[in-house]
C-alpha cells in the first residue's frame, strides 16, 4: 500500500482546476517528439512505424459505413449492448447474450440480485473497511480506509458477474460525487454513502436514492450542510443538490431558492456524540434550524416546521419536471453517448415521471434496441479501458494495487474527482494522454500490472503457430471479432514470417489493447 500515491493525487487535485485538463490533446505534435519514450514504455521492441500508425489513429473515432442493424437477434447489436452494459466485453457475456437475446440479457443483468457473484463476495472479505462504522473506521485509519474503498471498487468492475449494476454504480457515483480526499471525514463517511446510497439505490428509484443522500454524512459534510445554522444557513448543498443531483443549472431555479432550500436544510447535520451508538450518522438539529417562513420554487413553507421543510423540500425536487429531464439526459449520456437526440431524452423523462423514478423501467427505455443501434462510440476513459483490457484474460488477482496506481497519473481513481459534478463523460476531456493509454497495453501484455498476473500461455494456446492465428486470437478474445483489417495487416507484418516468439505474441496483444478499436465502446 502506498500513501505516497494518494498523496499525490490529493497534491494534484488540489493544484490543477477540474474543468482545466492537462491532457494532451490528439494528433498532438509532442507524440512525435516522444515517440522513442513510448517506444521504451512499450519494452522497446514494437515497430516504430506500427506505433506511430496506433498514436495517429487510436483517438479518432471509428466511424462505421454501415449503421448497426437494429434487429434485437444481430450479433453486432448484441455485442454493442454487451460493450454498454459492463466494464469491458468478454466471451462468456457474448456468448450469454447470445442465448438469452437481447432482451433477455439486459433482464438478466437488470436483475442484478439474482446473479450469483461468489468469487467477488468472497474477496471482500479483504476489505474490512467496508463492514466498519464510522468509530471503528477511525481507528482503522483514514489511510487504509481509501485504499480499500477505492481497491474494493476497482475489484467489483473487474470479476463482477454484475456488470450492468457495477456499471450503475460507477454512474451514480459521478452524479452524487463526494471526493474522499477533501478531508479525513470525507474519505471516512463514502464508506457508508457507497453502501447506503448509492450501491442500495442504484437499481432502485431515484427518489429513494435522493432521500438516502441528502440524510449521507458523507453528502452533509462534504458539501459543508454540516455547518449550516439557522443565523448563518451554508448554501452549497442547497446549490449543488439542484443544480448537480436533480434540477440541472437550467432547471428554473434562482439564487433566491438556493438561498430559501439552505435555510430548509439547516439543522440537517451529523452525530458527532462520541458516545452514542448512532455516532457518525445522520442527526437533525433542532437548534440550528431556521424556523422563519420561507418560499422555495414558488411554494410558501409557513416555518416552525423543523426537519419537515426539509423532507417536503426533497419530495418537491424528485417530482418536479426538470428533473425528469436532467436524470433522463444523463441517463442517455451514459448509455447512448453525447448529444442524444431530444425526442429520446423526452421519453426517458416521461418514463421516469411514470413510473416514480424507476432506474430500471428507465434503463429500459434508454436501451431500446433501435436507439442503441443509431448510437455514436463512446470513447472509454481510463478505468475503463484498464479494466476491459483485463477482463478477457485468465488472470490470477491478488490485488488492485497496480491497477490503481495506473489510473492516479491520468486522474481516474474511484473516488478522487475534487469537484461535486463527478468525472466528466465526454470524449474531449479524455481524448489526450495517448502514451499512458497505449502502456496500459504494454502493462497488460507484459504481466505488468501488480497484484495481477495473466496466464498468456492458456490464452494463446491452440493459436501459436502462425502470425495470422496470433492474429485472430486477439481478434476473437480482446475486439470479439472487430479488428480491422489495416489493424489485423499490422499485427501480422510485425509479427513477420515463421512462428511467432512469445513476445511477440504478447506484444500483439499489447499493441490491439492500446490501438485504436479497442479506445471505443
Amino acid at each position: 500500500m502506498q500513501h505516497d500515491v494518494l498523496e499525490a493525487t490529493v497534491d494534484q487535485r488540489q493544484h490543477d482546476a477540474p474543468d482545466q485538463p492537462t491532457k494532451q490533446p490528439p494528433e498532438s505534435s509532442a507524440w512525435a517528439g516522444n515517440r522513442r519514450g513510448a517506444f521504451a514504455l512499450l519494452g522497446g521492441v514494437l515497430g516504430a512505424a506500427l506505433l506511430q500508425s496506433h498514436a495517429r489513429k487510436a483517438m479518432a473515432q471509428p466511424v462505421a459505413t454501415t449503421p448497426v442493424d437494429m434487429d434485437p437477434s444481430s450479433d453486432a447489436l448484441l455485442l454493442k449492448l454487451v460493450d454498454r452494459i459492463t466494464f469491458g466485453a468478454t466471451l462468456e457475456e457474448l456468448t450469454l447474450a447470445r442465448s438469452l437475446g437481447y432482451d433477455g440479457y439486459l433482464e438478466y443483468h437488470l436483475n442484478h440480485t439474482a446473479i450469483a457473484d461468489p468469487d467477488v463476495d468472497s474477496r471482500l472479505v479483504n476489505y474490512p473497511v467496508l463492514t466498519q462504522n464510522y468509530a471503528q473506521l477511525r481507528t482503522t485509519g483514514i489511510t487504509q480506509t481509501r485504499l480499500q474503498l477505492m481497491e474494493a471498487r476497482l475489484m467489483r468492475a473487474l470479476l463482477s458477474k454484475r456488470q450492468l449494476f457495477e456499471r450503475i454504480v460507477d454512474f451514480w457515483t459521478n452524479h452524487f460525487c463526494i471526493f474522499i480526499f477533501e478531508n479525513d471525514d470525507s474519505g471516512y463517511f463514502k464508506v457508508a454513502d457507497d453502501a447506503n446510497v448509492v450501491r442500495a439505490h442504484a437499481l432502485g428509484t431515484f427518489p429513494n436514492m435522493l432521500i438516502a443522500s441528502a440524510h449521507s454524512p458523507g453528502m452533509l459534510h462534504y458539501l459543508d450542510n454540516t455547518t449550516s445554522t439557522a443565523l448563518a444557513p451554508n448554501e452549497n448543498y442547497a446549490r449543488e443538490i439542484m443544480e448537480l443531483h436533480t434540477l440541472g443549472v437550467t432547471g428554473g431555479y434562482t439564487q433566491a431558492d438556493v438561498v430559501a432550500l439552505s435555510k430548509i436544510l439547516s439543522g440537517w447535520a451529523v452525530d458527532r456524540r462520541t458516545a452514542e451508538p448512532t455516532y457518525g450518522q445522520f442527526r437533525y438539529l433542532s437548534s440550528n434550524h431556521n424556523n422563519q417562513p420561507k418560499t422555495f420554487l414558488g411554494v410558501n413553507f409557513p416555518g416552525n416546521q423543523g426537519q419537515a421543510e426539509g423532507d417536503q423540500a426533497l419530495v418537491m425536487l424528485h417530482t418536479h419536471p426538470s428533473t425528469a429531464k436532467y436524470v433522463a439526459s444523463k441517463l442517455c449520456l451514459e448509455f447512448l453517448g453525447e448529444n442524444t437526440p431530444e425526442a429520446i431524452v423526452n421519453d426517458v423523462a416521461a418514463t421516469y415521471t411514470a413510473t416514480g423514478g424507476d432506474i430500471k423501467a428507465m434503463v429500459r427505455r434508454v436501451l431500446r434496441p433501435e436507439r442503441l443501434a443509431a448510437a455514436p462510440l463512446k470513447l472509454k476513459r481510463p478505468m475503463h479501458l484498464l479494466i476491459s483490457g483485463l477482463r478477457p484474460l485468465p488472470l490470477t488477482v491478488n490485488n488492485l494495487t497496480g491497477v490503481r496506481n495506473l489510473l492516479q497519473p491520468v486522474q481516474h481513481q474511484p473516488f478522487a474527482w475534487g469537484a461535486p459534478d463527478g468525472y466528466p463523460d465526454k470524449a474531449s476531456y479524455w481524448s489526450g494522454n495517448v502514451l499512458p493509454r497505449l502502456n496500459y497495453g504494454s502493462s497488460i501484455g507484459s504481466n505488468g500490472v501488480s497484484g495481477i498476473v495473466s496466464n498468456f500461455t492458456t490464452f494463446f494456446a491452440g493459436a501459436e503457430a502462425t502470425p495470422q492465428t496470433v492474429a485472430d486470437r486477439v481478434n476473437e478474445r480482446v475486439l470479439m471479432g472487430r479488428m480491422t483489417q489495416v489493424e489485423r495487416d499490422e499485427l501480422i507484418q510485425y509479427m513477420g514470417a515463421g512462428a511467432p516468439t512469445t513476445g511477440e505474441r504478447t506484444d500483439s496483444l499489447a499493441l490491439t489493447i492500446g490501438g485504436p478499436t479497442f479506445q471505443w465502446f
